[in-house]
């Protein structure tokens, strides 16, 4: 018996000393791309944000994707990577899509 939940990888922010889901980040970022919240406020978040690691983050995501679909294409959905990736993005990156 075996369980897979979401993989999202969380991160160290040297910042702040903790750590933090990459899922969180990037939906504060939509959030401020969509202007949801008050112009300040963005700027105090950015400014505590690792922005230039983002794009190492945005691999992580991908490579825990990778990984995932090999696991499921291996077992859960053998001879089905289509489906065993499908399931791989939901569970990495949930409804960000």
């Amino acid at each position: 018996m075996a369980e897979l939940g979401p993989i999202d990888p969380v991160l160290y922010n040297k910042k702040s000393k903790k750590y933090v889901p990459l899922q969180s980040i990037l939906e504060l970022i939509h959030m401020l791309g969509n202007k949801e919240i008050p112009r300040e406020l963005a700027k105090e978040i950015l400014d505590r944000l690792p922005v230039i690691e983002l794009g190492n983050n945005k691999r992580a995501v991908e490579y825990n994707i990778e990984l995932a679909t090999r696991l499921l294409g291996k077992r859960m959905y053998r001879n089905e990577l289509d489906k065993a990736e499908y399931v791989a993005r939901k569970l990495a990156i949930n409804n960000m899509e």
